[in-house]
């Protein structure tokens, strides 16, 4: 199987080639979004296998196909970025309580990063929300009807 990658600002898609005599394509979305606040990259995909996007940012990463969501700390090489990323299985379960649960992984990962205190006032509690809203734009992403020209 090859992966193609197409990166732009704001999006990483893996497209992902099947058998030879198969023409579907599955596209693996993967969002990209810069903190403003603190010097991370968040990443967050939605593919129901993650081995293609461990493997554009950890080869050293598995997939544990028991888990609907994880969160890893990660490095882009080619764009030279260090953050957190986390991955879905599938919109349905990006729900309130795993997006919360998910986001709390990833915030406590860039505070561990930054040298920040997590018992800190309000800071961790706004970064958390900040992640959830970008794991909320990356689902609206997914489910947004493609306009065709």
């Amino acid at each position: 199987m090859k992966y193609y990658i197409y990166i732009c600002h704001t999006n990483i898609q893996l497209t992902k080639k099947h058998l030879p005599m198969s023409k579907k394509k599955e596209i693996i979305h993967v969002n990209e979004f810069d903190c403003d606040v603190y010097p991370i990259t968040l990443w967050v995909g939605i593919s129901e296998d993650f081995t293609p996007i461990l493997d554009e940012f950890s080869p050293d990463y598995e997939d544990d196909q028991t888990k609907h969501a994880m969160t890893f700390v990660v490095a882009h090489e080619e764009k030279n970025k260090v953050g957190t990323l986390i991955i879905f299985r599938d919109t349905d379960f990006m729900d309130f309580s795993s997006v919360a649960h998910e986001s709390s992984h990833a915030a406590k990962a860039i505070f561990r990063h930054v040298g920040a205190d997590i018992n800190s006032d309000e800071c961790f509690e706004y970064l958390a929300g900040w992640i959830a809203r970008c794991c909320e734009k990356s689902k609206n992403a997914m489910l947004k009807p493609k306009k065709h020209k």
